[in-house]
């Protein structure tokens, strides 16, 4: 892992990786398990993406989904099923503080 060297991960209640899932993405298995441990229910969660099949992993959970792209621009499918598209983590700052 990246950051195993690092204090970064003590900021997190929770990591799951890839290796702790049987499917990756596009299948929802990391998002199901993270607000299951989280004792949440995916309609309390909030999936920040910035790949197409994040994504859809995000929405097959029943979580809400905001997309920053990176690389890839959204694909329609994508954009037809996003609660957000948005340019830059700013706006995703300016939604958690509007929801508060």
């Amino acid at each position: 892992m990246n950051f195993s060297n690092t204090d970064y991960l003590n900021q997190f209640d929770l990591v799951i990786t890839a290796e702790d899932v049987a499917n990756g993405k596009p299948e929802p298995d990391c998002y199901v398990m993270a607000y299951e441990k989280l004792g949440l229910s995916a309609k309390d969660c909030l999936v920040l993406e910035d790949s197409n099949n994040g994504m859809r992993s995000g929405k097959a959970a029943g979580c809400y989904a905001a997309m920053i792209p990176d690389i890839m621009p959204p694909h329609q499918d994508v954009l037809e099923s996003a609660d957000y598209i948005f340019d830059s983590l700013d706006q995703v700052t300016a939604l958690l503080i509007s929801q508060k």
